[in-house]
C-alpha cells in the first residue's frame, strides 16, 4: 500500500467513525425524547425541536426553524466542539394549540460517549451522568429528572431563582 493510499484509508476510518458516533448520539436522543413522552404522556405534536445557534455565552440561544418550518432531530442537533456534546433543544408546549400567548418549557439535551460509554447532561452547564440504554430503571430516572425540573419551574413564579438552572419558561 502506498503512503497516499494510507492517507486514504485513515481518512475514510475517520469519517466512517465519526458518522458512526454521530448516528447513536442521533439514536440515543431519539430514545430520551420518545421515552420522556411516553413516561410523562406528552403528546408528539407539543414537541419541537430547537436548533442552537453556535453562539457562546450570552448570544447562545436555541432557535425554532425559520418559516414556520419543523426541525427534524438530526436538523436540529449540533456538535459543540468546546464541549464534546451533542446539543439539541426540546421545547415542550403546555397550552392549546393557537392559544395566545403561548406557553411553553424548553431545555437542552446533549449527549456524547465517554471511554465508549454514553453520557448526558440535562441543560449545557447540566450534571454529565453515564446512562445505560438497555436499563429502563436509568432513563426512568432521567425522565423524572427532567419532570422534576420543569414542576421546579412552577412552583414560584415569581422568582428566577426557583427556576432550574437550563431550563426556561414562557412567556
Amino acid at each position: 500500500m502506498s503512503k497516499y493510499e494510507e492517507i486514504c484509508k485513515a481518512n475514510a476510518t475517520v469519517r466512517e467513525n465519526w458518522s458512526q458516533y454521530r448516528d447513536r448520539s442521533w439514536q440515543r436522543l431519539w430514545s430520551i425524547v420518545n421515552g420522556l413522552e411516553a413516561y410523562c404522556e406528552i403528546p408528539p405534536e407539543m414537541v419541537t425541536f430547537l436548533r442552537w445557534n453556535e453562539g457562546a455565552g450570552d448570544a447562545r440561544a436555541y432557535v425554532e426553524a425559520e418559516n414556520g418550518m419543523r426541525y427534524t432531530l438530526p436538523g436540529a442537533t449540533v456538535f459543540d466542539k468546546d464541549d464534546g456534546y451533542w446539543h439539541l433543544g426540546l421545547c415542550i408546549t403546555l397550552s392549546r394549540p393557537g392559544a395566545i400567548p403561548p406557553q411553553w418549557v424548553y431545555f437542552v439535551l446533549c449527549v456524547t460517549e465517554l471511554d465508549g460509554k454514553p453520557m448526558v447532561k440535562v441543560g449545557v452547564v447540566g450534571k454529565p451522568r453515564q446512562i445505560d440504554f438497555d436499563s429502563p430503571e436509568q432513563l426512568n430516572a432521567l425522565y423524572e429528572y427532567i419532570f422534576e425540573s420543569v414542576m421546579k419551574c412552577f412552583h414560584d413564579s415569581n422568582k428566577d431563582a426557583s427556576k432550574p438552572i437550563g431550563f426556561v419558561v414562557g412567556p
